[in-house]
């Protein structure tokens, strides 16, 4: 059985996504992946992840399900 191959532009479409349906600007996750969960990243690092330029680590993926009430 293969494994799934990731899919950046759907995830960087789904960041944004969930961003925009709760109201949270870049510096708004940014500040909530610090402050709640000790997360360190910058508004660049999530601009980036959202745009497809790079593809968050484990760490960044749980913080963003966090941020955004999702089961991992």
């Amino acid at each position: 059985m293969q494994e799934p191959k990731p899919d950046p532009a759907g995830l960087s479409a789904q960041l944004k996504r969930l961003r925009i349906q709760r109201d949270l600007t870049i510096p708004d996750v940014v500040d909530r992946m610090l402050t709640q969960y000790g997360v360190k990243r910058t508004r660049q690092n999530l601009y980036q992840h959202e745009r497809g330029i790079r593809v968050p680590c484990s760490e960044t993926v749980a913080a963003y399900c966090r941020v955004y009430d999702l089961n991992t």
